[in-house]
C-alpha cells in the first residue's frame, strides 16, 4: 500500500498527460494534491504535516522564483520585440527568399538554438517557420526542420530549467552545465545526421564538401557550448556559443543590399545589446564580483541567493524597456505588451510552481529515495540503465524541462545513489534527456501545425520526426549502458 501510494503522484501525471484531455497545469495541480497523502504515510504520525508543507512549499516557491522571474521577463522581451516588429513574427507579409541549403542549416543549427536561447517555450519555433517558409520548404518538413531550434533545451531562456535542475539535485549549477554540454555534444552530431537524412528526402543535393563543412560548424559549435559552460556562466553559455558562431557564419555566407543589412541590424539590435551584456558582465571578474554582491535577496539561510543586477532576468528586462523606449513604443503598444505576457506567461508560471513545489514535497519526504530503492530492487545492476527513458517520458510529456526536471529529478538522484551513479552525471542525464524530449511533445508539434495552417497535420509531422526520438533515446542509453 505504501508504495502503491508514493508512485500515484507521478502516475497520476503521466496518465493525465498522455490521456491529452487536460493541460500540463492541471496534470501537475493534481500531482500536487495527490503528494500530501503520500508525505503524511511517509512522514509518519509524529512529525506534522502542515509544517513540513508549508515549509517545503515556500522553499520549492523560492527556487520556482529563479525560473519565474526569467519567463516573466523573457515574455516582457519577446513582447517588445513583437509589438515593435510584427514582420519578424508573421509568414503572411514575408518577401520569398533564394534557396540555399546553407542557410537551411544556419536556421536549423544557429539562429533556431539562439533564439531560444534567449526566450525559450518554444518561441524559436515561432521566427524560424515563418523564415523556413520562405525558403521555399513545403509540408509537414517545415515543422520538422523547425523541431531542430530545440536542440539546445537545455541552456533554452537562459537555462532556467537547468537551474531548477541543478537545485532539486542539490549539485553545483557548473557541474550540471559543463556535463550536460558534453551529453549534448554527441547529440548535436546525431542530429546533423537525420538532417542529412531530411535533405536527401527532400532532394537537396549536400555533397562531400558541404558535409564537412556542415560536421565543421556543429564541431565548433560543441567546442563553444562546452568552454562557454566551463569558463564563463551555464546561464548565457547557449546564448554565447550561437551568437557567436552566427556573427561569423553571417560574415562568411550572407551577401545583401545595404539597406537590407540596416534593416537586419535594427531587428538584431535588442538580440546584440543582450548577448554583450550577458558576456561583459559573465567574463570580467571584477564587474562579475561587483554585481553578485550589490543586491541579494536571501529569505532563508537554507534557500538560494538571488543576486538582482546579476541574475539574467534583470538585463532581459532591462535590455526590452530600454529597447522600447529607445523606439518610443506608445502606451497603446506598452499595454500589448503586458496583455501579451499576461496570456502567455500566466500557465508556465503556475506551471513551474506545481511541479517545483511537488517535486520538494517528494524529494523532502523521502519518498523518491524510497521508489528508487524499490526499483533497483527490482531491475537490479540494470536499473540506472532506464534513467534516460525516465527523463524522455517526463520531457515528452510535459513539454518543458523545467517540469521534466521538477517531476522526475528527486527520482533519478536518489536511484544515482543506490546504482553508484555520480549525482552529477545524474542531474546532467535527467536535464539533457527530458530537454531533448520536449522537442516531440504534443505541445511543441501542436505549436509547429498551428503554425502551417493546414488540418491534421500533426500525425505527419511525428512520422518524419520520428527518428529524432529514436536517435536521442538510442545514444543516451548507450551512454548509461557504457558508463557515460
Amino acid at each position: 500500500m505504501i508504495i502503491e501510494l508514493e508512485i500515484l503522484p507521478v502516475a497520476a501525471v503521466v496518465i493525465l498527460l498522455a490521456s491529452r484531455r487536460v493541460t500540463v497545469l492541471q496534470a501537475g495541480l493534481a500531482g500536487a494534491l495527490l503528494t500530501i497523502p503520500a508525505v503524511a504515510m511517509a512522514l509518519g504520525p509524529t512529525k506534522p504535516l502542515l509544517t513540513f508543507l508549508m515549509r517545503n512549499a515556500a522553499a520549492g516557491a523560492w527556487l520556482a522564483w529563479q525560473a519565474i522571474s526569467v519567463v516573466l521577463a523573457g515574455l516582457i522581451f519577446y513582447n517588445v520585440l513583437r509589438v515593435a516588429d510584427q514582420v519578424l513574427f508573421s509568414g503572411d507579409t514575408y518577401s520569398p527568399i533564394a534557396f540555399s541549403y546553407r542557410q537551411i542549416f544556419a536556421v536549423c543549427f544557429l539562429l533556431g538554438p539562439f533564439l531560444e536561447s534567449v526566450t525559450g517555450f518554444g518561441v524559436a519555433l515561432i521566427i524560424t517557420i515563418p523564415i523556413l517558409l520562405r525558403m521555399g520548404v513545403k509540408g509537414p518538413m517545415v515543422a520538422v526542420l523547425a523541431l531542430f531550434s530545440q536542440t539546445l533545451v537545455p541552456w533554452g531562456a537562459l537555462a532556467i530549467g537547468t537551474v531548477i535542475g541543478a537545485g532539486l539535485a542539490d549539485v553545483p549549477l557548473h557541474t550540471v552545465g559543463v556535463r550536460s554540454a558534453l551529453i549534448t555534444g554527441p547529440l548535436l552530431f546525431g542530429y546533423l545526421i537525420v538532417f542529412w537524412s531530411y535533405a536527401h528526402r527532400e532532394g537537396w543535393r549536400v555533397d562531400l564538401w558541404q558535409r564537412i563543412d556542415d560536421v565543421a560548424w556543429v564541431g565548433a559549435l560543441v567546442v563553444m557550448l562546452y568552454l562557454s559552460n566551463q569558463f564563463v556562466e551555464v546561464q548565457a553559455a547557449g546564448l554565447i556559443a550561437t551568437s557567436l558562431l552566427l556573427g561569423v557564419r553571417f560574415w562568411r555566407d550572407v551577401r545583401i543590399s545595404a539597406a537590407a543589412r540596416q534593416a537586419l541590424i535594427r531587428v538584431a539590435q535588442p538580440y546584440v545589446w543582450l548577448t554583450l551584456i550577458i558576456l561583459v558582465t559573465r567574463v570580467f571578474p571584477p564587474l562579475r564580483g561587483f554585481l553578485r554582491g550589490l543586491w541579494l535577496i536571501q529569505p532563508s539561510r537554507a534557500w538560494p541567493v538571488f543576486s538582482v543586477f546579476y541574475q539574467v532576468s534583470f538585463w532581459l528586462l532591462a535590455v526590452a524597456i530600454v529597447y522600447g523606449l529607445k523606439i518610443r513604443l506608445s502606451k497603446t503598444q506598452w499595454k500589448a505588451v503586458g496583455v501579451g505576457v499576461w496570456h502567455a506567461g500566466r500557465a508556465p508560471v503556475m506551471v513551474i510552481l506545481a511541479f517545483v513545489v511537488m517535486a520538494q514535497w517528494i524529494s523532502r519526504a523521502g519518498i523518491a529515495a524510497d521508489l528508487a530503492m524499490q526499483w533497483a530492487h527490482f531491475a537490479g545492476p540494470v536499473a540506472i540503465w532506464a534513467s534516460p527513458v525516465f527523463s524522455a517520458i517526463a520531457g515528452f510529456l510535459t513539454g518543458s524541462n523545467t517540469a521534466s526536471n521538477a517531476l522526475v529529478m528527486p527520482l533519478q538522484m536518489a536511484l544515482a545513489k543506490s546504482g553508484g551513479l555520480s549525482p552529477g552525471w545524474a542531474a546532467a542525464m535527467q536535464n539533457t534527456a527530458g530537454s531533448n524530449f520536449t522537442l516531440l511533445s504534443p505541445v511543441r508539434i501542436a505549436m509547429g501545425a498551428a503554425l502551417l495552417h493546414a488540418p491534421n497535420v500533426e500525425s505527419s509531422i511525428y512520422r518524419l520526426a520520428f527518428p529524432l526520438g529514436v536517435m536521442v533515446l538510442v545514444m543516451l542509453v548507450l551512454m548509461m549502458v557504457l558508463g557515460l
